[in-house]
């Protein structure tokens, strides 16, 4: 019965360590970049506030240019952003669509949680997804 005991308080010392020990949150910063110095930028948010980030060794920086629909074609690598429907059950509504190079193909694939944006319609900011 001892080692029970002792397995059973082994087991929750490591339920109560393992939130400490999980991957730090992602938070997402969207914006436009004001100024690059050394390894940090300045951004100005969507909100109008100014934020400065100190970039790691080795990050990598994407930037977005404006594209239209008819540059997707066949084969091209995509990845949408999308909210929930207007509609309880309804098909979600994109937000917005990305077309990467060839070069970033299989980067970044799957379905998780993307930017919380302001919606009118739904009383405040809502979650999106990007697939």
């Amino acid at each position: 019965m001892t080692l029970l005991r002792t397995i059973a308080a082994a087991g929750l010392t490591l339920a109560a360590v393992a939130p400490a020990l999980a991957a730090p949150q992602v938070e997402r910063l969207r914006g436009t970049i004001e100024r690059v110095e050394g390894d940090s930028v300045t951004i100005r948010t969507r909100a109008g506030a100014t934020e400065t980030v100190h970039l790691a060794s080795g990050t990598r920086v994407a930037q977005l240019a404006p594209a239209s629909l008819d540059q997707v074609k066949d084969g091209s690598f995509i990845g949408t952003a999308a909210k929930a429907g207007d509609k309880p059950g309804g098909p979600p509504v994109a937000l917005e669509v990305l077309i990467f190079p060839e070069a970033l193909r299989g980067s970044g694939e799957g379905h998780y949680p993307w930017d919380r944006l302001p919606d009118g319609a739904a009383g405040g900011p809502v979650e999106t997804s990007m697939t």
